[in-house]
């Protein structure tokens, strides 16, 4: 069986979902856990081989319940949302009000990493 040089996984230091690259077997004669590093936070983290695989379907499958981001609209916690503009999935971290009175959210994207989105933003 072929090991994922890198992995993207929850990690428990940072509070998101982040890149993993692979460090080395925790024994090297069962193959089944593999320490994994955070590519942010530096952390490392042993990962069993039911964990992976359990990721990889959950990824695939997490596409199907989303709304299509829109400014003028307002959004929940661990929501999940489209861009379009960007084609990108992200999840709702979390929100904060900007300096200016906006209310903001902030958004894990798959590809694009953390970006903060304006929402409830009335014309």
């Amino acid at each position: 069986m072929k090991i994922p040089k890198q992995i993207e996984q929850f990690c428990q230091y940072c509070g998101s979902k982040q890149k993993f690259k692979f460090r080395g077997n925790f024994e090297p004669e069962a193959e089944s856990k593999f320490w994994y590093m955070c590519q942010k936070c530096k952390h490392v983290a042993l990962f069993s081989l039911s964990d992976l695989n359990l990721n990889q379907v959950q990824d695939e499958n997490s596409h199907s319940n989303y709304r299509v981001y829109s400014a003028a609209e307002t959004y929940e916690i661990g929501e999940l949302i489209y861009h379009e503009e960007w084609q990108d999935y992200g999840r709702v971290k979390k929100k904060e009000v900007s300096s200016s009175g906006y209310s903001i959210i902030v958004v894990e994207f798959e590809k694009l990493g953390q970006k903060k989105l304006v929402e409830n933003f009335k014309q």
